[in-house]
Parts: C-alpha cells; sequence; structure tokens
C-alpha cells in the first residue's frame, strides 16, 4: 500500500511579505535632538508595520545621524540587528531628483514580490517628491508618520501616529488619461478593457467620471462594428453633455446614426458608405 505524503503548510508560509522603502533626513534643525526624534518616528513606523524587508535611502550626513539613533533604538526595542532585514541605499546628490528616482525604481523593480509601502516621512523635498511620484507611478501604498510637534518643531515621542495617502483617484485618472489615448487612436474596444479594469470605485464622483467614459467607448465601439442600432441607443443616455470638447462632434455621429437607422431616409446609403470609408 502506498502512503499519501501530506504537507503541513503555516499560515505564515502564505503570508504576503512586506517592504518598507525609507527616505532617511536629518530631522528639524539637523540636531542631535532631532535626528533621535525622527529615528523613533521612524522606529514607530517599522514596529506599526512589521516589514520582512526594509530599504533605506541615507545621505553620508543621515547615515552618521538618524540612521545610527534608528539602529541603536531598534536594537533596544527587539534585541536584534537592524541590518539583518535591510538594505542601505546611499544618495550622493540630495538635490537630484533623477539619481534618487531612479534608485527607488530600481528597488521598486527588484521587490516585484513583495507588497511595497513607500514613505516619505523624511528627507529632502526632492527625495520625498521623487519617492511619492515613484509610489503613484507604481500605484504602490505611500506613508508617512506625524504628530504633535514641540516648540523646536520635532515630534512630541508618545504621539506619533501613521497617515496613509489614498492614491487611488490618482491611479485612476492616470487609467483614464490612457483610455482617452486609446479612444482617440480609434482602439475603443482596447480602451473599454482597460476601463474595466478598474472595478468599481468607492469614489462617487470618480464612479460617474468612469461611467460617462464607458458610454462614450462603447457607443463608438458599436457603431465601428457596424451595430447603429444600438450605437444610436448609447448616445441617447446624453452622457455627452460632459464631453465639452466633444459635444459639437458627438451631436453630428447622433444626426448621422439617425439618419443610418432610418430606412426611409433617402441619405441612408450615402451615410453607410461614409461609414464604411471612415
Amino acid at each position: 500500500m502506498v502512503k499519501s505524503k501530506i504537507k503541513n503548510i503555516s499560515i505564515s508560509e502564505n503570508k504576503e511579505k512586506l517592504a518598507l522603502l525609507i527616505p532617511v533626513g536629518t530631522g528639524a534643525g539637523g540636531t542631535v535632538e532631532a535626528a533621535d526624534s525622527l529615528a523613533y518616528g521612524l522606529l514607530y513606523l517599522i514596529k506599526e508595520n512589521n516589514p520582512d524587508r526594509i530599504v533605506f535611502f541615507t545621505t553620508e550626513l543621515s547615515n552618521k545621524t538618524t540612521l545610527k539613533s534608528l539602529k541603536q533604538q531598534y536594537f533596544d526595542e527587539f534585541g536584534k540587528e537592524l541590518n539583518k532585514i535591510s538594505n542601505f541605499i546611499k544618495i550622493n546628490d540630495i538635490d537630484d531628483f533623477e539619481e534618487f528616482y531612479g534608485k527607488i525604481t530600481n528597488q521598486i523593480k527588484s521587490l516585484k514580490n513583495y507588497r511595497i509601502i513607500v514613505d516619505y516621512t523624511s528627507g529632502t523635498k526632492t527625495m520625498t517628491m521623487a519617492a511619492s511620484i515613484a509610489a503613484t507611478v507604481n500605484n504602490l501604498e505611500l506613508m508617512f508618520v506625524s504628530g504633535k510637534r514641540g516648540s523646536k518643531n520635532i515630534v512630541e515621542k508618545g504621539t506619533e501616529v501613521l497617515r496613509i495617502q489614498n492614491l487611488d483617484t490618482v491611479h485612476e485618472e492616470k487609467i483614464i488619461e490612457d483610455t482617452e489615448e486609446l479612444f482617440n487612436l480609434y482602439r475603443f474596444k482596447q480602451a473599454i478593457e482597460k476601463l474595466e479594469s478598474l472595478g468599481l470605485s468607492d469614489n462617487e464622483e470618480m464612479e460617474f467620471n468612469k461611467t460617462s467614459h464607458f458610454f462614450l467607448y462603447a457607443a463608438y465601439n458599436y457603431w465601428d462594428d457596424f451595430n447603429h442600432e444600438v450605437a444610436l441607443h448609447g448616445f441617447k443616455i446624453h452622457f455627452y453633455k460632459y464631453f465639452n470638447d466633444l459635444s459639437a462632434q458627438i451631436r453630428l455621429n447622433i444626426k448621422a446614426l439617425k439618419i443610418i437607422n432610418d430606412e426611409s431616409n433617402d441619405l441612408q446609403k450615402y451615410y453607410i458608405l461614409a461609414s464604411l470609408i471612415n
């Protein structure tokens, strides 16, 4: 008799791995106190998310101040070295957008099997801007640590709170822009498919915007497939009033479809011919 072997799989084996990408600054004013406070905020971020991997983007100065403090605080908190779960990427020029954006983008690509959170609690304006754009372009979670600030503009210990930026609307707007480009190339079916990939939105205004675009693309797609009757019904939704730059052209198209669908109209065959040519 052959005995089957059953592999025991724990829940942890199926857990999605998490990576934090963290630009590291020196804190408000660049003092030792500021660096320690910022390090504590980053420690709070790490504790709250419990990442499997952390990538720090540091300058020569932040490496000697904030990161040094964070490593000590991490060891005091967990009794182990931060280095074991971390990679450290050196930023040579804090005001070079292309350098930082290129390096954070490379890390995002290398961590494709991870759920990624991009933090922008600290770093120069250039670094935080590049981090935010990288998160937006790649549809990643964007997070920062805030809290009550004292007289020296330093976050008071114990007041830290995580803030999550909702990038869904930005991502959806980018997808809609992509579908508009497809529409302008007469690739109506591809535009519909890309729009449908968004799914339902919690934002009522965005959902209405998507629906309006869907009816626009669907109407022209039916016309492209010579389903003139359905195309005309699509235009009767009157969604075209939300596309001011296209409204005049759409009204002309509706007039043409009415003629195409009217067998008693002497101009029908000419409009059908014109539709074939176009």
